[in-house]
C-alpha cells in the first residue's frame, strides 16, 4: 500500500468516526420553553426558565422534552437553592429510567453524567459512579426533568448526545 492509499484510509476511518461520536447539543434556550412540554394548571407554577436556568420548586410534576431519545448521554448541572429537595432525571419517559439526583449542599453545583444504552445506565455525579440495569425499559422516550422532597432545585447546562 502506498503512503496515498494509506492517508485516505486514515482519513475516512477518522471521518466515520467522526459521523458516529455525535456533540452534545443544549436542551435549554434562554428563557424559551421551545423542545419542552411544561406542566399544565397549577404544576405549571413550579416551573421557571430564565437565561437558561431551569428552577423548579419541589415537589413538581415532570417537565418532558418534545423529542424522544434512545442510548444517549445526558449532561446537566444542579444546586439546591433552598429546602431539602431532590432532583430526578427520567430517560426515555415514564416507562424508562429514572435516577434520582443528590445534588451537593444548598448553593452548591453538581455535574451530573450519564449514559442510558440498552438496559444498562452509568452514573456519575461530582465523580461518584453508579451503574444499574433495567430490564424491559423503554428503548426510546423524551427526557424528563423533576424534584421530589420540598425546597427549591435549578438545572443549568442540560446536554444530551445520542450515542447511535
Amino acid at each position: 500500500m502506498n503512503m496515498k492509499s494509506t492517508a485516505m484510509i486514515v482519513g475516512l476511518t477518522c471521518l466515520a468516526a467522526a459521523c458516529q461520536s455525535q456533540p452534545p447539543r443544549p436542551l435549554l434556550h434562554g428563557d424559551d420553553y421551545s423542545g419542552w412540554h411544561k406542566p399544565v394548571g397549577a404544576e405549571a407554577a413550579h416551573w421557571q426558565l430564565r437565561g437558561g436556568k431551569l428552577e423548579c420548586q419541589a415537589p413538581a410534576a415532570p417537565i418532558w422534552t418534545e423529542a424522544d431519545f434512545g442510548d444517549c448521554e445526558i449532561t446537566l448541572d444542579v444546586r439546591v437553592l433552598e429546602g431539602h429537595p431532590t432532583a430526578v432525571l427520567f430517560a426515555r419517559g415514564p416507562r424508562g429510567f429514572q435516577v434520582a439526583l443528590e445534588p451537593r449542599p444548598t448553593g452548591q453545583w453538581s455535574r451530573i453524567r450519564a449514559k442510558f444504552e440498552g438496559e444498562a445506565n452509568d452514573v456519575d455525579i461530582d465523580r461518584e459512579l453508579s451503574a444499574a440495569v433495567m430490564p424491559g425499559v423503554a428503548k426510546h422516550g423524551p427526557i424528563g426533568l423533576s424534584t421530589e422532597g420540598g425546597g427549591r432545585v435549578e438545572f443549568a447546562n442540560v446536554m444530551v448526545r445520542d450515542l447511535h
